[in-house]
């Protein structure tokens, strides 16, 4: 698949993740640079060892806003296939606690 980001304002750099496989596999991230108003398309990333489903993430870091789409491609008998997935923004936020290090639990 190739995934397409474009900045419709000012520069932009956004974080796209590869998660884990739902079998197994190691979680992948890129960071990727736009330029204002333009579009950059690249192969998808997948996470290593791919097992699996995976989820793409899509995270802006600076700059935006930024759209993104994702264009899935087959060919069927020597016929070139293609659909276009728009990614939406979720508007979702999430907290993650802070924790430390404690080599005791392995005793307990």
């Amino acid at each position: 698949s190739t995934l397409f980001l474009t900045s419709a304002g000012d520069a932009a750099t956004v974080r796209v993740t590869a998660s884990a496989g739902s079998g197994g596999g190691t979680p992948v991230s890129k960071d990727v640079q736009l330029p204002a108003g333009g579009t950059v398309a690249l192969p998808a990333p997948e996470p290593g060892g791919l097992n699996g489903s995976f989820a793409l993430t899509v995270e802006t870091v600076s700059g935006g806003p930024v759209m993104a789409a994702r264009m899935l491609s087959l060919p069927a008998k020597d016929v070139p296939m293609f659909t276009i997935q728009a990614l939406r923004d979720d508007h979702s936020t999430v907290r993650v606690p802070q924790a430390g290090q404690d080599p005791g639990v392995v005793l307990r």
